[in-house]
């Protein structure tokens, strides 16, 4: 799917290809170097897991991993991933991650589109998230998507010494057919 950027360049989101592994690893390397951004650690994650990761992603069908692209760059990852037990099999988490040059531009509004769509297409009912509670401009990105807060696990992460809370955030997405009304 193309999209225009703020800047005016195109945006190319589609589904991640094995061969994207270490453009994709490079992505979360980034992201991660920031600290306070995401859960993994720069380096904590190696090409083979990545390769491993897209190839069960295609395999089990209820994982989507997205990749963002401009000018053939890949620049953001997005993912989808149904709840593996039959009880949370109508929800899916996302993850969404933009390298900081990108930020701003239109990348994760892009990408939080294509994963809400893809997730109604694949039968979802709820999605949900977590995020730091230091992530400002996350947070305020899922809430303009609609996206409220559930919890919070207070001190859930340390990034050196300094805690921060894991906030739950959720959105119900339409349903596909109406349920039946109780008698």
């Amino acid at each position: 799917m193309e999209h225009k950027l703020e800047d005016g360049r195109s945006l190319i989101i589609r589904e991640a290809r094995l061969e994207d592994a270490e453009a994709l690893l490079s992505v979360v390397n980034e992201v991660a170097s920031e600290e306070n951004l995401i859960l993994l650690d720069k380096g904590e994650y190696d090409v083979r897991l990545e390769r491993r990761h897209i190839l069960s992603a295609k395999s089990t069908g209820k994982t989507l991993i997205l990749v963002a692209e401009v000018e053939g760059k890949v620049v953001g990852v997005g993912e989808v991933k149904i709840g593996e037990f039959k009880k949370n099999s109508h929800t899916a988490e996302l993850g969404l991650a933009v390298i900081k040059e990108f930020r701003r531009l239109g990348v994760g509004k892009a990408l939080m589109n294509e994963m809400l769509s893809s997730a109604e297409r694949m039968g979802v009912e709820k999605v949900w998230l977590s995020v730091f509670s230091t992530n400002d401009a996350a947070i305020a990105l899922y809430r303009k998507f609609g996206f409220v807060l559930e919890g919070i696990r207070k001190k859930q992460f340390k990034i050196g010494n300094t805690y921060a809370d894991e906030l739950l955030m959720a959105k119900f997405l339409p349903s596909r057919e109406t349920p039946p009304a109780d008698k």
